[in-house]
């Protein structure tokens, strides 16, 4: 009787193990992101187009570094300190996931100097620096973009539910008829 319950539960724990969603395996790496620089609305460069392998992928006119990582974003100055004569937006637009589809839902904030504004689309990230914002050597922005994948299933918790009682009920069966044959 003992060895039918520890198979029972056996079989129970690989089952709700089996109906667990995966870790998405989505990056950014070896994505082709564009970056494009607006100065009060006018694009004043860009857009600048490279393929993420880690580390620095832009690094305009050599005063600020733009890392795109896996599934991150930092900004880093590397002059200071200096002000913004105009309002400055950066743009990354085709943030396209590799691996697995999917879409930023959120951003989370790491660290800011200097950036009045961080705002996101689907595939986007734009990062508003205001005019006169004083800005020092050093990361500028540092996100997390949180995002959601399409092959990621998460079963509902009804579904598992009943899962788990049809096992049960054939454990309860099985024991039954087990305890029909002594």
């Amino acid at each position: 009787m003992m060895k039918s319950f520890q198979g029972l539960a056996l079989a129970v724990a690989l089952a709700l193990f089996a109906t667990l969603p995966g870790t998405a395996k989505a990056t950014l790496i070896g994505d082709e992101v564009s970056l494009e620089i607006f100065s009060n609305g006018q694009s004043v460069l860009g857009p600048l187009t490279e393929t993420v392998r880690g580390g620095v992928e832009f690094n305009p006119r050599n005063r600020l570094t733009f890392d795109v990582g896996a599934s991150s974003i930092e900004i880093t100055s590397l002059i200071g300190p200096a002000g913004f004569a105009t309002n400055i937006d950066f743009v990354f637009t085709d943030l396209d996931w590799v691996g697995e589809a999917g879409v930023i839902v959120d951003v989370l904030l790491n660290s800011v100097q200097g950036i009045g504004s961080v705002s996101f689309t689907e595939d986007s990230v734009t990062f508003s620096v205001l005019e006169d914002d004083l800005v020092v050597p050093g990361v500028l922005a540092s996100i997390e973009l949180v995002t959601r994948h399409a092959s990621v299933a998460v079963p509902e918790p009804a579904t598992l539910a009943l899962f788990g009682f049809g096992l049960a009920g054939l454990g309860f069966a099985r024991r039954r008829r087990m305890w029909g044959r002594e």
